[in-house]
């Protein structure tokens, strides 16, 4: 057990949260305008934008997750990081430039103004749902590194992943997590980065070729293949892609990162970077898995655990301080806004749409950080639970894939709330039959993965009703947007050259 080292990487962490949500809030106490929690006082630069975005989807699904399925179906497992990694780079130029200018706070926002209340009522239970659910990975995978470094139970190591997680967020929200993403993003790729070249080292004479070979002598060359084994490419492959494309081109987790940014300009150049710089983290990992599983001192340990417990044993101790770290940040950074997104929801689209319309930024605060405890304490709970990381949230993301047409559609084409409301219950309620109930198998459809009936009724639907029900035009091309109060800011934005 290296207690020394999980020990000082903990203080380091406890210490730069602090640190760095003390800081957020003097400012904004200095200012006097008040420390907007969710959205950071719309004051985010590129490079924090980019950074916060890209390591809120850089969590345990890239890192410990992307390591335990690549131990099952090898190097494709990437198609799962490749997914977040093509949505950020298209919403960088698309949905998170429309959450800046209409200046949202939250999802809700957005549908509200396009739908009603309906809509967003449906969506927000989702995304709540959606958020938890990732954010119990994270917390798990906090506890698989811990585990891999004391032997501490590995539900007691979520527990301390827990306690860890909560105080990343607590104190000075959405500006506290830019101003720390912007330090672990460097430290991420130079902990990860080092960590391969170390391990491909210690590998000895025959190095990566001897792995290849484990691989071919056992018959599973396919793991080595980044189009995985026969039928792979629709069966596993599109499914794994899509699900986090929809889930992060238009949820609340990444939009409201983006509607934190101090211009249209900020968000958009972000394209630039944000695709590569999360599909990176994922092939290392998944070639740590590759290396991990073909080492015969390892062959005992489980898909969860190998990975981690290979790194702690080849490297050095300043390495494993490195990585460790690099770890946590990933970790972290998406926790936080996984668990911010969901809090945020319920401030914004439920207590303040319903009890206190008023509400000042110090009370929006105050409700936010009640979500903020609520949800890790529901998270921790959660991760208890120890799911396969990567096909929970295949299946949870896939639920969020309806939001991006109807958001579409309502902005750009046509709108209405009995439309949108019904496509989305009816997604819901056949794509829990689908998962829940033996129909599938009863006409034929066992081997069809849920995504894609969710994508053609997502598609097909809103288009059907739209054509039967009365309808509003699309809200950027109507009198409600050129009146409005974000329209102005908007124009005078573009006037300014910052959209």
């Amino acid at each position: 057990m290296r207690f020394g080292i999980i020990i000082a990487v903990i203080l380091f962490e406890i210490i730069t949260t602090v640190a760095a949500g003390i800081y957020v809030n003097c400012k904004a106490k200095a200012s006097g305008q008040g420390n907007s929690f969710a959205v950071g006082g719309r004051s985010l630069g590129t490079w924090a934008v980019g950074t916060t975005i890209c390591l809120i989807c850089l969590g345990s699904g890239h890192t410990t997750g992307t390591m335990e399925g690549a131990y099952s179906i090898g190097l494709s497992q990437v198609w799962h990081t490749m997914g977040n990694g093509i949505a950020l780079s298209l919403a960088a130029v698309t949905t998170f430039i429309w959450a800046r200018r209409l200046r949202i706070t939250s999802l809700g926002d957005v549908l509200t103004t396009l739908y009603g209340r309906g809509l967003t009522v449906c969506v927000a239970a989702v995304n709540i749902a959606v958020g938890w659910g990732v954010c119990s990975c994270e917390t798990q995978a906090m506890g698989v590194v811990i585990n891999a470094l004391t032997g501490w139970n590995l539900k007691t190591a979520v527990i301390a992943g827990t306690i860890i997680g909560f105080l990343y967020i607590i104190i000075g929200g959405m500006e506290q997590s830019a101003i720390l993403n912007q330090f672990n993003i460097v430290l991420l790729y130079g902990g990860l980065g080092i960590a391969l070249l170390y391990i491909v080292h210690g590998l000895g004479t025959g190095g990566l070729e001897n792995v290849r070979e484990y691989y071919v002598s056992a018959g599973q060359s396919d793991m080595l293949r980044f189009t995985g084994a026969p039928g792979f490419l629709l069966k596993v492959g599109l499914p794994t892609l899509l699900a986090p494309f929809f889930c992060n081109i238009c949820g609340q987790q990444t939009m409201q990162v983006a509607a934190s940014a101090k211009s249209e300009n900020a968000v958009r150049r972000i394209a630039y970077f944000v695709g590569p710089m999360n599909c990176i983290i994922g092939g290392i990992s998944a070639t740590f898995a590759i290396i991990a599983k073909s080492l015969p001192q390892y062959a005992e340990l489980d898909a969860k655990v190998i990975s981690v417990r290979m790194l702690v044993d080849m490297l050095p101790n300043w390495l494993i301080t490195l990585v460790l770290a690099a770890f946590l940040a990933a970790l972290l950074s998406s926790f936080g806004g996984f668990v911010m997104g969901p809090a945020t929801i319920i401030a914004n689209d439920f207590i303040k749409a319903y009890f206190k319309p008023n509400m000042t930024t110090k009370e929006e605060s105050r409700w936010i950080r009640v979500g903020v405890v609520i949800g890790t304490i529901i998270c921790g709970i959660l991760a208890q639970m120890l799911p396969p990381v990567i096909e929970m949230m295949t299946w949870l993301f896939a639920f969020m894939a309806p939001t991006f047409f109807l958001v579409v559609y309502g902005l750009w084409w046509k709108r209405s709330n009995i439309v949108g409301t019904g496509t989305f219950l009816i997604v819901w309620l056949i794509a829990n039959i689908w998962t829940f109930t033996d129909l599938k198998y009863v006409i034929g459809m066992g081997n069809v993965d849920m995504l894609y009936i969710i994508l053609v009724l997502s598609v097909v639907l809103p288009i059907i009703g739209n054509c039967i029900f009365k309808t509003k035009q699309g809200y950027f091309h109507s009198d409600e947007w050129k009146q409005s109060e974000e329209y102005r800011l908007y124009q005078k934005d573009k006037h300014e050259g910052r959209a």
